[in-house]
């Protein structure tokens, strides 16, 4: 859970914000300030990967044992005749599931003594790291753009990030053994190569949801009642009638507007009021002389 915490969080944090701005980013309008940080393109992506791995893991961890080649020796479990090490009864790779669904008997429960850590989780286990590592590539680009790579040079911290987490996938697949909840024998290369297909998936799945049009987001402005008046006032006016104008629409003037008033008693000032219906305050909003 740390390690796959390190990539999801820290290092994805790291590879993607270190990406230099480029041209078009640039020339980009600025966002109104009533639009949504997640706009609806960015939703669609979030979504659809989300259920592309969702799919690819429930896959893997409920039919793996009866579609996954295994590739080591056949030989028998001590203790369990007829039964094969990592071989399940249809001659695939053993389920690692603790217990057998729907009936809730023990599976791999009872071989993880003399087998330890099971193949078929580390699959699993595999399979999901790269998921990440390749939807960091589609990360990259989220506007739609077609050609993630694009640029992908001019950031060599993003490569060294998403190449040092690859290799050290390989290193602890293979060799993390019981800290790590992995196969003491590691997997098969033919194995990684499926991991490592289904991971590439989401850059194919990408593509697809791109191809989704998206309507342009038309951002829904706070309606405020808002009343202005434009008051003229003079010094005597304020001292004498200070909060009580004659104007129902003003409750109270601010403090800060009689000071800079009165450092000019023989000027009339047009006080700009602002009345938002939310907090009911006013503010001075423009003061000239």
């Amino acid at each position: 859970m740390l390690w796959v915490n390190l990539i999801m969080d820290t290092l994805a944090s790291l590879a993607l914000a270190t990406e230099p701005p480029t041209d078009e980013l640039l020339r980009r309008k600025p966002h109104d300030r009533h639009q949504y940080i997640i706009s609806k393109m960015m939703k669609k992506h979030i979504v659809g990967q989300a259920l592309y791995q969702f799919t690819v893991i429930l896959t893997l961890i409920f039919t793996a044992d009866s579609w996954i080649p295994e590739y080591l020796p056949k030989e028998e479990i001590q203790g369990h005749s007829g039964e094969l090490k990592y071989y399940s009864q249809s001659g695939y790779m053993r389920s690692g599931r603790s217990y057998m669904v729907p009936s809730g008997e023990e599976d791999y429960k009872r071989f993880e003594p003399a087998l330890g850590p099971s193949r078929h989780y580390t699959l699993v286990f595999n399979t999901f790291v790269f998921l990440q590592v390749f939807n960091f590539l589609n990360c990259r680009k989220i506007q739609d753009e077609t050609n993630i790579f694009k640029g992908i040079l001019n950031n060599l911290f993003f490569v060294t990030i998403v190449s040092s987490i690859a290799i050290l996938q390989l290193i602890l697949g293979n060799f993390g053994g019981l800290p790590l909840s992995v196969s003491f024998h590691g997997l098969d290369w033919r194995q990684w190569l499926i991991a490592i297909v289904f991971g590439s998936g989401c850059l194919l799945w990408s593509f697809i949801l791109k191809m989704i049009p998206t309507k342009t987001e038309t951002p829904k402005k706070k309606t405020e009642m808002t009343t202005r008046a434009t008051v003229e006032v003079s010094i005597e006016e304020i001292e004498t009638d200070y909060g009580k104008h004659k104007n129902k629409m003003v409750e109270k003037l601010p403090m800060i507007a009689f000071d800079e008033i009165k450092n000019k008693p023989k000027m009339q000032k047009a006080i700009s009021l602002d009345r938002s219906r939310n907090d009911k305050e006013l503010s001075i909003v423009q003061a000239r002389a």
